[in-house]
């Protein structure tokens, strides 16, 4: 079932997830890890050919702030659903 996420059904994505009867992971751990893979993406795609972004530091800045927002928010939804 590609959509068990969303019916609520556990199902395991390594390295990070965990369903919740077993242990609950981190909000925060996974929101790390999906900017980790972007980060690689963005490297790797960067690699390829001509990639405009703009300046290194507003890429810098934007990318910091979307970590930031992410951990945030992860931290206010894990209070929600303690």
């Amino acid at each position: 079932m590609p959509f068990a996420g969303l019916a609520q059904h556990c199902q395991q994505n390594p390295p990070f997830f965990a369903c919740r009867a077993q242990s609950s992971a981190f909000p925060a751990t996974n929101v790390i890890w999906g900017w980790f893979n972007f980060l690689v993406a963005f490297l790797l795609f960067a690699n390829i050919g001509p990639l405009y972004v703009g300046t290194p530091g507003d890429t810098v800045f934007v990318s910091v702030g979307v970590l930031a927002t992410g951990i945030l928010l992860a931290r206010i939804f894990e209070r929600d659903n303690a």
